[in-house]
């Protein structure tokens, strides 16, 4: 049980410096801010997907579907899609006349969905379960995004701060060393 293998930085080398293992023990705490990053970006996935979700039912309960009777377009017929008059009932018993997005030939009197609000007026769809899911995913991914930015920079201050810090110890030790080493004396 006393050996579990090597440790970063704790290998029992008598030449191995405080920054040396400083160093060592830099890539396992990057790893641990890789699996907090994405243990954070799955946080913000689900705290969207619950966002989301929440605000799809609200949407929906002041949404509703009925069926748009186009109406004569008048002047030449246009191509593509384009706003074409149409009437519709919301609530019961309450006409509304308004313009509803569909093909120029659309003939009339062909029936066409139309998303409306509480008023009768024309409203967006609520959203999609496929929509929320992609929304959560794009929150998820620009979490991870802004995490990977932050650790990698990070990572590389704190590397320049441990290099710093080799360099100025190997500059001390050279200075204290070489006069010896080069059979000079400090006298000199």
């Amino acid at each position: 049980m006393r050996n579990r293998g090597p440790r970063p930085g704790r290998d029992g080398n008598p030449l191995r410096r405080p920054v040396d293992r400083a160093r060592a023990r830099l890539a396992p705490a990057t790893a641990a801010g890789g699996v907090l990053a994405a243990v954070t970006a799955a946080v913000v996935a689900v705290a969207a997907h619950r966002a989301g979700t929440d605000a799809a039912r609200r949407t929906a309960a002041h949404r509703h579907q009925v069926t748009a009777i186009t109406l004569p377009v008048p002047g030449a017929p246009l191509a593509g899609h384009v706003p074409v008059p149409a009437r519709w009932s919301y609530p019961a018993g309450h006409p509304h006349t308004g313009h509803v997005r569909a093909l120029a030939t659309t003939a009339v009197g062909t029936r066409i969905p139309l998303w409306v609000d509480d008023s009768g007026d024309p409203a967006p769809p609520p959203p999609t379960p496929g929509r929320i899911t992609g929304e959560a995913v794009d929150a998820a991914l620009a979490a991870l995004t802004v995490a990977a930015l932050v650790g990698t920079c990070v990572q590389a201050a704190v590397r320049r701060h441990l290099d710093a810090r080799a360099a100025a110890g190997w500059a001390r030790d050279w200075e204290r060393v070489e006069p010896h080493w080069s059979g000079r004396s400090r006298s000199a």
